[in-house]
């Protein structure tokens, strides 16, 4: 498949084959079993400690849970979240992947590496090796609008968060049902309407409402002459997301001096 072709199909929410797999979108009704798995899909291996550092993903994810259970502090449960993702987006069971018969180890290094997985789909097995298992993250990520680190990025600078909220007393309260609901009402659609979505179209639709909303409140601060933006306004666009040229990080108890927003005073 090209890359166009690949494309349209994640546009119009379509399944994509790739090494003798079905990949479709996960749609919203399994919505609470994506997200607990998608910060586990979006780590990333530069940042992480030696010798995970150094492994291809799916092996990295195996390791830090292995070393966890022998150090007897449990496992982190990367690798089950990892493979549960992938059931979700082939339609498979993700419980029949974690059986030994499906997942065969090399253990005659210093440090047990997977081979290759079984899966079986729609009664056909298929073999899926860690190297293949890297594109594949890719293809799941794209289908679902997850945005994957660069490992090329300096890792220091790119896993701080863009904006923190210091000692804040507030913090979010994720509910499902509240986001839903949230979208559906400035989509002017039902509720229910919205679980026969993919995940991808809502959160393409939520960070739309988020641009916005974000777009009116700056235009709006602008046009009133109260504050104005020496580098520029940071929300230039409601079509399309604005790209910060600046790296680290710009605390929000600071917002007014870091990105430049202050009154005609200079206060």
């Amino acid at each position: 498949m090209d890359k166009t072709e690949r494309i349209r199909k994640i546009r119009t929410g379509e399944p994509i084959e790739a090494f003798g797999l079905l990949f479709y979108p996960i749609s919203m009704w399994h919505y609470e079993e994506y997200m607990v798995c998608a910060d586990t899909w979006k780590i990333r291996l530069s940042a992480l400690p030696y010798p995970y550092c150094t492994m291809d993903y799916m092996n990295a994810m195996l390791a830090m849970d292995m070393d966890a259970a022998q150090n007897q502090k449990g496992t982190n449960g990367y690798f089950a979240r990892v493979l549960k993702l992938f059931s979700l987006a082939t339609k498979t069971d993700g419980n029949e992947l974690l059986q030994a018969d499906r997942i065969s180890i090399n253990r005659n290094g210093k440090i047990p590496l997977i081979e290759q997985m079984t899966v079986i789909q729609n009664g056909k097995s298929t073999t899926v090796t860690p190297g293949q298992f890297a594109a594949i993250r890719r293809i799941i990520a794209e289908q679902n609008g997850l945005e994957l680190p660069d490992e090329a990025d300096n890792a220091d600078l790119a896993e701080q968060p863009r904006l923190t909220t210091g000692d804040s007393r507030f913090k979010e309260k994720f509910n499902m049902d509240d986001m839903i609901s949230s979208v559906a009402y400035l989509s002017h659609v039902r509720d229910v309407e919205i679980l026969d979505w993919t995940v991808r179209e809502f959160e393409n639709r939520r960070r739309a409402i988020d641009r916005d909303k974000h777009y009116m409140l700056y235009a709006s601060a602008e046009l009133s002459g109260m504050v104005k933006f020496p580098d520029g306004n940071p929300a230039q666009s409601w079509l399309l997301d604005t790209i910060d040229t600046h790296k680290g990080t710009v605390p929000l108890s600071k917002i007014a001096q870091n990105m430049g927003i202050q009154n005609k005073k200079g206060e």
